[in-house]
């Protein structure tokens, strides 16, 4: 069985906070500004707000437990099936 190919991608965030609009005086809220490059070419830039970044870090978070206990059941010999 071969292993499959691995990719590198980097990951930059920053938090930008909007002080005022034009409808409102004081706003103070808060988004994310994510960009994910693979490579030289490749490179998508996005923004959301606080709560789905703290939607995203759960979800990243979930999949990787399940990838840790996907490695250790392949490495018991047990394979890959349901929990």
């Amino acid at each position: 069985m071969s292993s499959p190919s691995s990719r590198s991608i980097s990951c930059a965030w920053r938090i930008d906070v909007t002080v005022s609009s034009s409808q409102a005086k004081k706003v103070l809220r808060p988004t994310v500004l994510m960009t994910l490059e693979e490579g030289d070419e490749n490179k998508e830039t996005f923004e959301m707000s606080l709560e789905m970044f703290q939607e995203l870090r759960l979800t990243v978070a979930k999949m990787l437990t399940e990838m840790e206990w996907a490695n250790e059941e392949v490495k018991r010999g047990g394979g890959v099936g349901g929990r």
